[in-house]
């Protein structure tokens, strides 16, 4: 069996995610753990350290990436994410623990656009005949290095 392409942009986006995860802050307090099991919308967790102590503050995040450029809409300041099903957004709903989408394009210097999916699934209209949505993310939820954005996002969950 081949390893057909979509699977390696998976790889080459959670690698992508990993590594800005991992690597953000000066004391590495910030940890990204992929599952592996089935994961019904969640690719990973962030698990967030105050100087390497857990705080237990934690994020299930959901991973698309592609190897295009991600271009904004004309008529409004959001790009589109495709591909989300409806199950996805009615889990993130119901779960308590934040649901971060990071939306990832390998093309240099690899942009992450990011939003909170739980409050996404509350005001998004979703056709009955419908099995994907498609998600509109505020440019504004972009970064390149400096995810304090996602972190911020994590955090308010827990005041």
């Amino acid at each position: 069996m081949a390893r057909i392409y979509p699977h390696v942009v998976e790889t080459k986006s959670k690698n992508c995610i990993r590594s800005r995860i991992d690597s953000f802050g000066e004391k590495g307090d910030y940890l990204y753990r992929e599952l592996t099991e089935r994961d019904y919308g969640i690719d990973g967790i962030v698990e967030c350290f105050e100087n390497g102590v857990p705080t237990g503050k934690i994020a299930f995040v959901q991973i698309k990436g592609t190897s295009k450029t991600i271009i904004p809409q004309k008529n409004k300041p959001v790009v589109s994410c495709v591909g989300i099903s409806k199950s996805n957004l009615q889990y993130a709903k119901q779960n308590r623990i934040p649901v971060i989408l990071l939306y990832v394009s390998l093309q240099d210097p690899c942009p992450i656009y990011y939003a909170d999916l739980r409050k996404v699934a509350q005001r998004v209209r979703i056709k009955e005949d419908a099995e994907t949505v498609t998600i509109h993310i505020p440019e504004d939820n972009c970064t390149t290095n400096d995810i304090s954005g996602i972190i911020d996002m994590i955090y308010a969950y827990y005041l």
